[in-house]
């Protein structure tokens, strides 16, 4: 089971094959699989955890000097320079999410408050108040999204009623100038409250706001069997928007009945962030016991399933925990009617689409990895860092940049001296004084510059 590190808010994991993206007229285009490491070992080389013993032949392991060891996802692997944390800001309270909009940062506090940060002028001002919420466990106020052009923002918060919601409200001239539009979407939450999710975006897309929804499930052994996030009757373990797409979206379930339109990714565990750049949405999903990951969906390809629970990271959960008939009681209709168990779960296997990118909990008998926190992409034209996406690991306060026109990773490790803080989400700053700002469980909001000259 995951350690826990001041998680009473956040448990993520994740799970992903290989695959990289190219670059046409500084654009992404369509993904392309990359062969990962099958050959069956001989001998293992380095440190092998008893918990990767089943899964050893899915994993790639990379020895890095100045950095901790990496082992995933089949990946050519650069250690870069330490990060400096070149200024901190105290923020009263617990931040838990961050979004970036007009050169301000919009920080979204556990306990029910949104702060504006002006980036520029170093001004911190409370701009909104939601006092109607549930603030234990995972529980509380979770995101913000705006839609500039019509003038309207959303948040999402679990209530007083153990509800996760999303209220929309429209604004006038600033955010802190708004009026309560409508209340677009509620779903219950069970305790314990763990495995929410409930990051927002404005998917300029779908021209509609997106919602992550965990699976609600306590993370034990039977995490492994649960059918909800494949379930396209229900919300969970899904990404959806909050009015109808008219997407094409499978029925799998155990009633037939109609099915939803608004779907956009399901098979997820804890999707605590996620992002879109183009025509592309960018996953970051939480693993249960072994690997994390980062996937990245076509949307004119959605909806599309990453697989949880019979994918975590690079390998089957059968073979993770060994569990001999593995099976899920859900059924996957056609026009002749449901397939049962087993052709269910051979059609969800071959339709689950491979992360991008995965690591390993157990990279070395000394080092812990546990959580990736996503995450946001750099555009900056001309610069090394263009088109790198960004997340960083919840413990060891790694930061991994993931090149998306060439597929390669690079760790940028924290300085030996620098505070370890519990990081809760981590943005892109496209000026010249810092390159990435986080914000941490602990009420910080750290702002990053990384070294590409030593």
């Amino acid at each position: 089971m995951k350690r826990l590190f001041l998680l009473i808010f956040i448990t993520l994991t994740s799970c992903s094959f290989g695959e990289s993206i190219n670059v046409e007229a500084d654009l992404p285009v369509e993904t392309t699989k990359v062969i990962s490491n099958n050959e069956v070992l001989d001998e293992i080389k380095y440190y092998l955890n008893e918990y990767n013993t089943p899964i050893q032949n899915d994993l790639f392991h990379v020895s890095l000097e100045n950095c901790i060891d990496f082992l995933g996802g089949f990946l050519n692997v650069e250690c870069m320079p330490p990060y400096k944390q070149v200024k901190e800001v105290d923020i009263d309270g617990t931040p838990v999410n961050l979004y970036k909009h007009d050169d301000k940062l919009y920080i979204v506090l556990k306990e029910g408050k949104i702060f504006e940060y002006d980036i520029e002028s170093e001004k911190n001002q409370l701009i909104f108040e939601q006092e109607e919420i549930t603030n234990i466990q995972e529980a509380g106020l979770l995101s913000i999204a705006i839609n500039k052009d019509a003038k309207n923002f959303a948040v999402s918060y679990v209530n007083s009623n153990s509800e996760l919601t999303v209220d929309i409200y429209k604004y006038n001239k600033s955010i802190s100038d708004y009026t309560f539009k409508e209340k677009a979407f509620v779903q219950k939450v069970v305790r314990p409250y763990t495995h929410i999710a409930g990051n927002l975006i404005w998917s300029e897309f779908f021209q509609d706001f997106l919602i992550s929804v965990g699976d609600n499930k306590e993370a034990d052994a039977s995490s492994r069997f649960y059918p909800a996030p494949l379930n396209t009757l229900s919300n969970l373990g899904k990404i959806i928007s909050l009015k109808n797409q008219d997407l094409n979206t499978p029925l799998i379930t155990n009633n037939q009945n109609d099915n939803k339109k608004n779907i956009v990714a399901y098979g997820l565990r804890n999707p605590w962030q996620f992002f879109e750049f183009e025509k592309y949405l960018i996953v970051f999903d939480v693993g249960l016991s072994i690997n994390e990951e980062m996937n990245i969906l076509n949307l004119n390809e959605a909806p599309q399933s990453l697989g949880w629970p019979i994918f975590e990271g690079g390998s089957k959960a059968s073979i993770i925990d060994n569990i001999s008939n593995y099976e899920i009681e859900i059924n996957y209709f056609k026009k002749d009617g449901p397939l049962d168990y087993k052709d269910t779960l051979t059609l969800l296997t071959d339709e689950s689409v491979a992360p991008k990118f995965f690591y390993n909990h157990f990279p070395t008998e000394k080092d812990y990895r546990a959580a990736i926190i996503g995450g946001d992409i750099f555009y900056k034209k001309n610069s090394e860092l263009d088109l790198n996406i960004a997340s960083v690991d919840i413990t060891t306060n790694e930061i991994f940049l993931y090149d998306l026109s060439s597929g390669d990773l690079m760790i940028h490790p924290p300085h030996s001296d620098a505070p370890k803080y519990t990081i809760t989400s981590i943005r892109t700053i496209n000026n010249n004084n810092y390159d990435l700002v986080y914000t941490a469980f602990q009420g910080k909001l750290i702002f990053i510059k990384l070294d590409y000259q030593n």
